[in-house]
C-alpha cells in the first residue's frame, strides 16, 4: 500500500488576470474579489497576477507603476476581505 503524504498540497495559480482594468481579465475591484473568493474556495493558496503587456492597444508609459499600484491595492483589499 502506498504511503500518503499528510501535508496538503498548496495550489498556486501561476496565470491569473486578476488585476482590474489592465487587460481582458477583471473589469473592476468587485470582480477581483469574486475571482479571489472563487480561487480560495477551490483550494488556491496564492495567485500570480499576470496582466498582458505590450499589446498594441495598451499604453506602456507608466504601466509598470500602474501594475505595482494595483498589486498593492489588491493585497490591501483582499486582506481587508479576509481572503
Amino acid at each position: 500500500m502506498a504511503q500518503q503524504n499528510s501535508r496538503a498540497a498548496a495550489i498556486v495559480d501561476i496565470h491569473a488576470h486578476i488585476l482590474p482594468g489592465l487587460d481582458d481579465g477583471s473589469y473592476d475591484w468587485e470582480m477581483t474579489v469574486e475571482m479571489a473568493q472563487m480561487a480560495a474556495r477551490s483550494g488556491v493558496a496564492a495567485i500570480v497576477a499576470t496582466p498582458h503587456c505590450g499589446l498594441p492597444e495598451q499604453e506602456m508609459e507608466g504601466r509598470a507603476e500602474r501594475i505595482h499600484s494595483k498589486v498593492r491595492d489588491m493585497r490591501a483589499l483582499l486582506t481587508q476581505q479576509q481572503i
